[in-house]
């Protein structure tokens, strides 16, 4: 999904605002690092591209929040690589 998907977002149904949105970060079987974003148990967004560097995708991902401009008690964040 791309950003200007992420910024329209007609025809889907809108959560509720109690309902965070989470971005996890993941290894894919490539050892690619990759994100999604979920809003309650539905996958709303993913980045659509594996990153070799942790540090290139949260420049990206970062870009991708700020972008979103979801009030940050909202937006949690889960990395599940716990490699740094």
């Amino acid at each position: 999904m791309s950003i200007m998907e992420l910024n329209n977002l007609s025809g889907r149904q809108p959560m509720p605002q109690k309902s965070p949105l989470i971005f996890t970060i993941y290894k894919d079987v490539k050892g690619e690092y990759r994100w999604r974003a979920k809003r309650g148990s539905k996958i709303i967004a993913n980045g659509g591209e594996g990153y070799k560097r942790k540090e290139s995708l949260l420049k990206t991902l970062n870009n991708t929040i700020y972008t979103i401009r979801h009030t940050p008690s909202l937006v949690k964040f889960k990395d599940t690589t716990k490699k740094w």
